[in-house]
């Protein structure tokens, strides 16, 4: 992720009773799944066994 998208998001950032609310964050949620579940399959097949 490049750095400006990434300072782009901490400044949208909005802590609303101990929890972070971000829009930007919220409308990512599908990608940034595929990307753990994609990461994890990778491991998975390096290290048989480990999850």
């Amino acid at each position: 992720m490049p750095e400006s998208l990434c300072n782009e998001l901490l400044d949208d950032i909005d802590f609303y009773y101990n929890k972070v609310k971000c829009r930007k964050i919220e409308r990512m949620l599908p990608a940034l799944s595929k990307m753990v579940i994609e990461e994890q399959n990778d491991i998975a097949k390096q290290h048989p066994g480990v999850l």
